[in-house]
């Protein structure tokens, strides 16, 4: 009820045209999460389904991960593990890539968390559901008790360097290498932190005592 006499006042639906929707994204985003949040599913399916299709416009990886996790939980709820599961490997990739971190564990739905528990046992994005519970600080966590990785004095300058929001061309001339070098020590660098973008390695290695907080 709250939700809709909120939507009410703003003056938009759940049934609302992808035109509409793209005039006030954030207020149809915030109207699902509200709707989810009061468990009123009425026309939410169909919502989330615009919603995914306008962050694809968008651009934006943060909204599209709004809307993955929503999806997550709503099927979920449903009993619909499967595709619960495919959204929430959406949203981890997402999540990886942009290298979110707080904005996945700020939800703090149970239904996540299962699905988190069910991501850290395998697949394309094991390690990082398992340093985003590491972050929670569950016990028999694989990230919470595992020694941090052993880095070689020159990719510990390139992940210095990242975390800085060099370039490569930029980290190169730093260290006095050629691009192709930096690349090199950053592909052995996301191997041996079990990431495979930037901001993912920087996070990561936050997490394991690599970098300062």
């Amino acid at each position: 009820a709250a939700a809709r006499q909120w939507a009410a006042q703003l003056g938009i639906g759940v049934a609302d045209t992808p035109a509409q929707l793209a005039r006030f994204p954030a207020a149809y985003l915030t109207l699902a999460r509200l709707k989810l949040a009061q468990r009123d599913e009425a026309g939410l399916p169909a919502l989330l389904r615009r919603l995914a299709d306008l962050g694809t416009a968008l651009r934006s990886a943060r909204f599209r991960l709004h809307v993955a996790l929503l999806q997550a939980v709503l099927c979920a709820r449903r009993g619909d593990v499967a595709t619960a599961s495919a959204h929430f490997g959406q949203a981890l990739n997402l999540a990886e890539t942009g290298g979110f971190v707080r904005l996945v564990l700020d939800y703090q739905e149970p239904a996540l968390l299962r699905l988190l528990h069910l991501a850290a046992g395998g697949g394309a994005t094991a390690g990082y559901a398992r340093l985003l519970l590491g972050h929670l600080g569950l016990p028999g966590v694989e990230t919470a008790v595992d020694p941090p990785p052993t880095l070689t004095p020159r990719e510990l300058d390139v992940l210095h360097a990242l975390a800085a929001g060099l370039a490569n061309h930029d980290v190169a001339a730093r260290l006095t290498v050629s691009v192709n070098t930096v690349k090199s020590h950053t592909r052995r660098l996301y191997d041996k932190l079990g990431v495979r973008s930037r901001a993912a390695a920087v996070a990561r290695a936050r997490a394991l005592g690599l970098l300062d907080p």
